[in-house]
């Protein structure tokens, strides 16, 4: 099996470097946030628990999307924009490989629930997502573009 945790960070990765509204990405641990430390948008997504059995594979992904809103007079617009940069990332993930080789699928509704930390004067999304990617095709490969 090709795939791995890394690829899917990669995959990650490169959804981040090219959005433009994202200043920042990070792999790792989000409960280390500190606000002062990052521009934003800035977005955490760490795949976990990738799990290989009878030929499907599943991982989950914890994601945390955040925004400062000291600068922003309306929080609700904020959410709105990182709600759509949310919905980016989980379309990006689920849409099917141009190989057909394999479809991805959510195995849960996303829980992507917005909040707002008032000590550090955060808004954003956090989620765990969970996907199995369901082969379509005889193959042992899963191909990342």
């Amino acid at each position: 099996m090709q795939n791995s945790l890394k690829e899917i960070s990669n995959k990650l990765q490169y959804f981040a470097n090219n959005h433009s509204n994202i200043n920042e990405y990070n792999c790792d641990d989000y409960t280390k946030f500190s606000s002062k430390d990052h521009l934003y948008p800035l977005l955490w997504a760490t795949p976990t628990n990738l799990t290989i059995q009878n030929g499907i594979v599943q991982y989950t992904l914890n994601i945390a999307l955040m925004n400062l809103v000291y600068e922003h007079a309306d929080m609700i617009k904020v959410l709105s924009d990182l709600g759509d940069i949310f919905t980016q990332l989980i379309t990006y993930i689920d849409e099917d490989s141009e190989n057909n080789f394999y479809f991805i699928s959510l195995d849960t509704p996303i829980n992507g629930l917005p909040f707002f930390r008032q000590i550090d004067g955060v808004a954003g999304f956090q989620a765990d997502v969970v996907f199995t990617l369901r082969f379509g095709a005889n193959t042992n490969e899963i191909a990342w573009k």
